[in-house]
């Protein structure tokens, strides 16, 4: 294998996503430092992936093209594991895309923090906001605990990953493939693996047309679940729980911000002072910036441009409720 080649296999899940998929096989093949191959699996598609990326990438001797009855995305990313050829194998949605120099800064992080076992970064969404190579050694964070990265509610996307120790710990086992980033990463750090977080956005997360766009109470129901299941399992208790929701509901209330859902985000922005009001160190958050937060959101116009139109369509949902009750009654 040529020395300029990582030694890495990165694995793509695809389904019903022909003409999306190239976008982020392209993405990967235009790399500074190229993978050693790329696996795209297909999760039983109906729409011709497999025959569509066959012909495009024909002659390609570092793709393999996969297929596989329709069982869910975890399921093809281990199916795609199990068939790599590379010592580290390396995850990316059939809708997202790597920066150019996304592989080069990872093994640059990897050959600087030794005894890592996986690694995630960060990802911009949607709008791109990295254009050149950062300089300078790559910014690592110290290495996770176990408790660390439950009270951090911390982000472990986009993960590189070992592949003997993926395989040690069983892959993505979720029953509903969410949160299987979150869960590989708790598995491997319960396991004594190492963990950390390369912070720099090395990537673009295309999430206009995603399925928990349109159903907002559906994707954060099921964030809060995962959590809270994961709290109970690994038997975070007290104090330690309470600054871990708080911590939670505040990342939340950014998130909802940045979508556009501000009585969503002040809500949780308040319930993160309602677990934890006066912390020491919230996480990644001092005190203050949570305070700072709360009076940007108070003065915020947008925040009370909702606050009345869901007040003005009070009196028309009590009119409808009277009215349909009336056409009851008769």
């Amino acid at each position: 294998m040529d020395s300029h080649v990582i030694d890495v296999t990165v694995v793509i899940p695809t389904f019903n996503r022909k003409h999306l998929v190239t976008r982020t096989i392209d993405s990967v093949l235009a790399q500074t430092r190229p993978a050693r191959e790329v696996i795209v699996v297909d999760d039983g598609s109906t729409d011709g992936t497999v025959e569509f990326l066959t012909h495009r990438y024909r002659g390609r001797q570092d793709i393999r093209i996969l297929y596989q009855e329709n069982t869910g995305s975890g399921r093809a990313r281990n199916n795609g594991v199990s068939a790599a050829l590379s010592r580290w194998v390396a995850f990316l949605d059939s809708d997202d895309e790597w920066y150019p120099f996304r592989l080069e800064r990872i093994a640059e992080a990897l050959a600087q923090n030794s005894g890592l076992d996986a690694l995630a970064t960060g990802m911009d969404e949607n709008v791109r906001t990295v254009w050149a190579k950062p300089s300078g050694a790559p910014q690592v964070t110290a290495r996770y605990t176990l408790e660390r990265l439950l009270m951090e509610n911390g982000t472990s996307s986009c993960m590189a990953i070992k592949r003997d120790w993926f395989q040690r710990i069983g892959g993505f086992c979720r029953p509903n493939n969410d949160n299987e980033d979150h869960d590989l990463a708790l598995r491997l750090l319960a396991a004594g693996g190492g963990f950390a977080v390369l912070q720099e956005s090395l990537g673009l997360l295309h999430t206009e047309d995603s399925r928990h766009s349109g159903d907002i109470d559906w994707w954060y129901d099921r964030v809060f679940s995962f959590w809270c299941e994961k709290f109970e399992q690994y038997e975070l208790r007290g104090a330690r729980k309470r600054r871990a929701l708080s911590s939670l509901y505040f990342d939340s209330s950014l998130s909802a911000w940045e979508k556009g859902h501000s009585l969503r985000s002040f809500r949780y922005l308040l319930m993160s002072f309602l677990y934890q009001p006066f912390p020491v160190r919230l996480a990644r958050y001092h005190v203050w910036l949570r305070y700072k937060r709360l009076v940007r959101v108070l003065v915020s116009r947008r925040l009370w441009l909702s606050i009345g139109c869901t007040i003005n369509k009070w009196p028309h949902r009590f009119l409808r409720r009277r009215s349909a009750e009336k056409r009851r009654g008769k």
